[in-house]
């Protein structure tokens, strides 16, 4: 796997369905898509079937309850053990995602820019703020670093 695209999430969010469709719509199969739930253990399997109603679980997906609710630094952490990418990319469940191979714009500014160690894109739409809310530094004539 090259990418690891986690989503913490207690998957309660209104906007996390929208979120995690997009992310499967738009990344390669280069990338494993990683839900690391932070919720009541009760409803995890509730989760499954719902995500299976809306997206095909495929070999791409580890949905799993990391930590207790409550425990979400953990949960990132423990997420982040399990994953097989060579980039690891955090993404927040009220985010979508809007162009396909995104990650490889991500990857090539890690790979060109050693100094910076995170990143975010501006493929990224956040879904409950406005686009002038999120600030972007341009490095390049097409390239930004938010």
């Amino acid at each position: 796997m090259k990418y690891s695209i986690i989503i913490p999430t207690l998957a309660n969010h209104k906007f996390f369905y929208d979120c995690l469709l997009s992310i499967y719509n738009t990344s390669s199969n280069q990338s494993e898509i990683i839900v690391a739930y932070n919720g009541n253990n009760e409803l995890l399997s509730k989760i499954k079937e719902m995500i299976e109603k809306k997206i095909k679980i495929s070999e791409r997906f580890i949905i799993k309850q990391f930590t207790p609710y409550g425990g979400i630094a953990k949960t990132c952490n423990e997420a982040y053990k399990v994953s097989k990418g060579q980039y690891i990319c955090y993404v927040h469940d009220d985010v979508m995602i809007l162009e396909k191979n995104w990650e490889e714009k991500l990857s090539k500014i890690l790979d060109n820019y050693p100094i910076v160690g995170m990143i975010g894109g501006s493929e990224a739409k956040y879904i409950d703020r406005a686009p002038n809310e999120t600030e972007k530094i341009k490095i390049s004539e097409n390239e930004y670093i938010i």
